[in-house]
């Protein structure tokens, strides 16, 4: 199949891009470039892919999507978006709606004629909000306590109005706290094995009862790939590792890993941060035959040799 994904340069498009790749497929990788964190570390990203005949790079944005007519694709795998909570706040919210929600609207304007492509559309756990159901359903209706998360949910809402409107073959995955090699500089546990590493303070936010649903990256692939490759319509599925950590045990652990001495510093729940999140995977297992089988302690483990590697610690 030829497959399109969106944001291949990132975290889990550079390895969703290999892993499709390595399966036979045909990639067509884009990526703006956006500048969250450096150039270099995406470019990094995907150097491995540029020499292979089965992967073409293009650095485009889905704003103006005029270069997708020029195309042709199977599937698309719509990974690109803005993240991040803590930095939706404020003026730079304007910044998400074009890259969250105006961004996916372009690329279903172009998808709606597109006869017999489909749609896997990538969304976030963040929709759920923050809530005591445990662990959480995709039956439970989103409420979003972030402007990341609303742009989340609204480019979801988008899919399924376009599929609905215009019979586009589409599947949303909510992903849960994805973490190892090539992890964003801004996301928790980079940030904790750097501190760390570096002798540095960790801050906990809350009381340190704070819990995630830790995936790790490969997990998160497969079942990206279960999607793409099964025809999947009109379904929210979760993709989680069906187990929650303790944020601070997690610091705990690496410090144990790394033989460091660990140095927390408790500070105030942020805005648009939740108490915890589980996912149910009992859907995914189902429809994708998805297995997440990365324990936290072994994942943790392939992300610090990463970063050492890569000469971040």
């Amino acid at each position: 199949m030829k497959i399109l994904i969106t944001g291949s340069a990132g975290f889990i498009g550079s390895h969703l891009a290999e892993a499709l790749v390595t399966s036979g497929h045909e990639i067509i990788g884009i990526d703006s470039f956006l500048p969250n964190y450096a150039r270099e570390v995406k470019e990094a990203n995907i150097s491995g892919l540029l020499d292979n005949d089965r992967f073409t790079f293009m650095e485009r944005t889905l704003i103006d999507p005029s270069w997708l007519g020029e195309i042709d694709f199977d599937i698309v795998v719509h990974l690109a978006a803005l993240p991040g909570v803590r930095q939706s706040w404020g003026t730079s919210f304007s910044d998400y709606v074009e890259n969250n929600v105006l961004a996916t609207q372009r690329l279903l304007e172009v998808l709606k004629n597109r006869t017999g492509v489909r749609l896997v559309h990538v969304s976030s756990s963040s929709v759920y909000g923050d809530r005591d159901e445990s662990p959480l359903t995709e039956d439970l209706p989103p409420e979003p306590i972030s402007p990341y998360a609303i742009t989340k949910e609204s480019a979801e809402r988008l899919v399924k109005l376009y599929s609905k409107q215009y019979g586009l073959s589409s599947v949303i995955l909510r992903l849960f706290t994805v973490y190892g090699p090539r992890q964003r500089p801004d996301m928790a546990i980079y940030r904790f094995i750097k501190a760390v590493s570096k002798g540095g303070e960790v801050e906990i936010y809350g009381s340190g009862s704070m819990h995630r649903d830790f995936t790790f990256v490969v997990d998160v692939v497969g079942g990206i790939l279960s999607a793409v490759e099964r025809d999947i319509r009109d379904e929210i599925i979760n993709i989680g590792s069906g187990r929650a950590e303790s944020v601070e045990r997690v610091v705990y652990m690496i410090g144990e890993m790394l033989g460091k001495e660990v140095k927390v510093r408790r500070v105030g729940m942020m805005p648009g941060d939740v108490k915890g999140t589980l996912a149910s995977i009992d859907k995914a297992r189902g429809l994708l035959d998805y297995q997440p089988g990365v324990e936290i302690r072994e994942g943790i483990e392939k992300q610090i040799i990463w970063m050492r590697e890569a000469a971040i610690i």
